[in-house]
C-alpha cells in the first residue's frame, strides 16, 4: 500500500496484538497478521479495532544484548584440582 502525499491511515481488522509491525530500513513498514503481510509506504497511521498506531514516531530501538561474562576462575581451579589429584 502506498499512501502518497498527505496524512494516511491503513485500517486493519483485528487488535494490535494480532499483528507484528516492523520498521524497514527503506522507511516502509511491514505489517503481518491474520494470514497476510502488507508493506506500507507513506502511511502515517494504522487503525486496529482496539487502537491507532502512529507510524511517524520513531520505532523503539532494539535492546542490545550483551554477552554474559563467565568467570574462568571456577572452571580453571576445578580443572587444576582434578589434574593435580592424580
Amino acid at each position: 500500500m502506498n499512501g502518497g502525499d498527505g496524512n494516511d491511515t491503513a485500517a486493519l481488522n483485528g487488535n494490535k496484538a494480532d499483528y507484528s509491525i516492523v520498521h524497514n530500513a527503506d522507511g516502509s513498514v511491514t505489517v503481518t497478521g491474520h494470514g497476510a503481510t502488507d508493506k506500507l509506504v507513506s502511511i502515517e497511521h494504522i487503525q486496529f479495532n482496539d487502537q491507532t498506531v502512529d507510524l511517524t514516531a520513531a520505532p523503539p530501538r532494539p535492546r542490545r544484548l550483551r554477552p554474559r561474562r563467565q568467570s574462568c576462575r571456577s572452571t580453571t581451579s576445578a580443572w587444576l584440582k582434578a589434574t593435580t589429584a592424580r
